[in-house]
């Protein structure tokens, strides 16, 4: 973070940009959220799996997984 303080900007940018979307779609796959809001799948699969914080697995469906905002997130820019 203190040699690329840019790198850390961008990411907490993606990631509002990707609570903002997931707060006005409700669920998501991570290809769909990387469609909407432009940030590589890869990137949004991951934050996925690592911040169970901000989000859960809400249903799969066949080889779809959906991932919505934790209720403690889902209104945090209301």
């Amino acid at each position: 973070a203190e040699e690329f303080p840019q790198l850390t900007a961008k990411t907490q940018s993606s990631i509002l940009d990707l609570i903002k979307y997931l707060q006005d779609v409700g669920k998501a796959t991570a290809t769909q959220a990387a469609s909407e809001t432009g940030i590589e799948r890869a990137t949004i699969a991951s934050w996925f799996l690592r911040h169970k914080n901000l989000f859960r697995l809400e249903s799969k469906q066949g080889r779809e997984t959906f991932y919505r905002l934790t209720s403690d997130y889902a209104n945090i820019y209301s």
